[in-house]
């Protein structure tokens, strides 16, 4: 059985991992969608998507690191 210490310490885990996960999501798809709906398509932007790619690429599996402090 779980005690109630280590079970309130894996839902702040799961929280923490859970609004990292987001946050990535949000940077990729704000990353992608922003030169689509942009007047031009600058050389720039093709940088700038390939960065929020890639930190929400890396904050996602800093979340996915995360869950591996889940207690058993």
């Amino acid at each position: 059985m779980i005690s109630r210490s280590a079970t309130i310490h894996n839902e702040q885990v799961k929280l923490t991992a859970s609004f990292l996960n987001n946050l990535s999501l949000a940077i990729i798809v704000s990353g992608v969608l922003t030169p689509l709906f942009s007047a031009e398509l600058k050389p720039l932007a093709v940088v700038q998507t390939s960065a929020c790619v890639a930190v929400g690429l890396y904050i996602h599996n800093d979340a996915k690191r995360l869950l591996t402090r889940i207690k058993v």
